[in-house]
């Protein structure tokens, strides 16, 4: 199993990402959380995720367009 990574859940659904968050802690991964793209941003621009699970309807942008985003840096 690849414990140890990183992760990123981008999605507005706190109970969602809050549950899913916590699975994978104790797991063995470190996640984080973030409820907008914009948040979701700053964290991925710090560098911190090796992997980022995107939620493609958000309210601040469509996620398809932040994981355009993503890619092109």
């Amino acid at each position: 199993m690849l414990t140890g990574l990183n992760i990123l859940l981008i999605d507005d659904e706190f109970d969602f990402v809050d549950t899913t968050c916590k699975r994978l802690t104790r797991r063995g991964f470190s996640a984080r959380i973030a409820l907008t793209c914009a948040e979701g941003l700053t964290i991925i621009e710090s560098g911190w995720p090796n992997v980022v699970v995107l939620d493609v309807m958000l309210p601040d942008r469509n996620g398809m367009d932040l994981l355009q985003e993503i890619k092109a840096r």
